[in-house]
């Protein structure tokens, strides 16, 4: 069905068949249906499309085409995403599973006893850990070289038809995950050109595929300091989310800066199940002026300014964004005039002070300093 842009998951369970073996099917099928439960859900979670089951290993695929949605980058993040909460079940799964062993331990050591000698040597019940392995690779439809090609193709007969995987890009997802560390997250190159900068990444010891040469892998350690480094003012709008100031609210409901209000935009997000709600990823430049005044505006909060100067910089940011964008002559852009909707509470005068304060190439009042340092932070840090 041709070449594709998408994201390979494979998640593993380590020493399944050891496990197996002293735990018994009926223990151990139980943490396992766990497994797989915990599985689907996150997969429905982050958008990732069930592929199959090959023993106590799940094959999954994010930016599939299925619903005529291209894929993005964000598919990326997703597959991350989903791997972590797989890797945290499994930790949940591991504690249930280390209690079960000590109230049935003397079961257990029977079971241990009854193997062979050579068995009982390699593995030791104290060592035993429920853990997964993962392995993600990102395909590039646009290369030449096989190892960056995913293909979904159609394989089967009249009485079975699977919808699956194959290629280069494939293979190299399976070999992560394979040769990769029990407990960990491993990645390809080009899902590491699109997470680094979200994820901790430390890169493992690359690995040779058949007839596709020697290919770097990394392991994802954690989410990278979002709220300290990346996204400072993530933070600041998540305070509000669900304790919005009057004003804000006022804002978030009411004032137009394009076709779409942010007011739809938290909608969104109420049914995304996300903690980072991207503002500016699901709105484009419609939205980029309100989310930048709300920053200034948490800013102005945090540094201990009277709500009347807050109410005034909210707007003055709102207005002096909204032109600056359409100062870019983006005429495609229908902007509201946003002068017209400052409130009666809200002082018109020292908007417009604040608004000529920016226009100037030297800031003098404390809130022109607050929006431009928020703006030139927003710009080079986030939007770069």
């Amino acid at each position: 069905m041709g070449l594709v842009y998408a994201m390979e998951l494979v998640a593993d369970i380590c020493n399944y068949t050891k496990l197996n073996m002293i735990l018994g099917e009926t223990m151990m099928g139980e943490f396992m249906r766990k497994f797989f439960r915990e599985s689907h859900k996150f997969l429905a979670q982050y958008r990732g499309m069930f592929d199959k089951t090959v023993g106590d290993q799940i094959v999954a695929i994010f930016g599939t085409a299925k619903d005529q949605a291209p894929a993005s980058p964000m598919h990326a993040f997703d597959a991350v995403a989903c791997a972590l909460k797989l890797v945290e079940a499994t930790e949940v799964i591991n504690v249930e599973m280390q209690a079960a062993i000590q109230d049935n331990y003397a079961a257990v050591v029977a079971r241990h006893k009854s193997l062979s000698s050579e068995d009982r040597e390699s593995i030791k019940i104290e060592e035993l850990r429920f853990q997964c392995r993962v392995g993600i690779n990102t395909s590039n439809s646009t290369s030449d070289r096989e190892i960056d090609r995913m293909r979904m193709v159609m394989m089967g007969a009249e009485t079975c038809i699977d919808y699956t995987a194959q290629s280069g890009a494939v293979i190299y997802a399976f070999r992560l995950e394979s040769s990769g560390t029990p407990g960990k997250i491993h990645i390809g190159e080009n899902t590491k050109r699109f997470v680094e900068y979200m994820y901790r990444l430390k890169k493992m010891p690359p690995i040779i595929l058949k007839g596709l040469g020697v290919q770097p892998g990394y392991w994802v350690v954690g989410y990278q300091s979002f709220f300290d480094s990346i996204y400072p003012k993530t933070r600041f709008y998540q305070q509000y989310y669900n304790n919005m100031p009057r004003e804000l609210l006022m804002l978030i409901n009411t004032v137009e800066v394009g076709r779409m209000q942010i007011k739809e935009i938290r909608k969104i997000n109420e049914y995304l199940d996300i903690n980072i709600p991207y503002l500016e990823h699901l709105a484009g430049f419609y939205n980029l002026s309100m989310a930048r005044a709300i920053f200034s505006y948490a800013v102005g909060e945090s540094v201990g300014m009277d709500s009347d100067r807050l109410h005034t910089m909210l707007f003055a940011s709102l207005w002096h964004n909204a032109v600056m964008l359409r100062n870019l002559a983006l005429e495609w852009l229908d902007f509201f005039p946003i002068h017209t909707q400052v409130p009666d509470t809200t002082d018109a005068t020292l908007v417009e002070s604040i608004m000529n304060d920016l226009a100037n190439s030297s800031q003098t009042s404390q809130e022109g300093k607050i929006i431009t340092l928020c703006n030139q932070f927003d710009h080079k840090v986030f939007d770069t």
